[in-house]
């Protein structure tokens, strides 16, 4: 899937996909000279489920959307 880096903003990346959709990605994962107009192609795979602990990669999504967010 290819998209452009629209936002790098802390932790996270918004990639807008050529479908139109937006993509929320963690900036760690971005290529080093990723910067903010940026053509990239995103790939996903899916993992055996048995060889994942699906519970554990939950619990790390939610702790880095809650750490990404502005105290109110």
């Amino acid at each position: 899937m290819k998209g452009i880096i629209e936002k790098i903003d802390g932790a996270h990346a918004t990639i807008r996909l050529v479908s139109g959709e937006a993509l929320i990605w963690p900036t760690a994962a971005l290529p080093e000279s990723a910067k903010v107009m940026s053509v990239v192609d995103c790939n996903l795979t899916i993992s055996p489920r048995e060889a994942t602990d699906q519970n554990e990669i939950s619990r790390r999504q939610l702790n880095e959307i809650l750490a990404s967010q502005p105290e109110e």
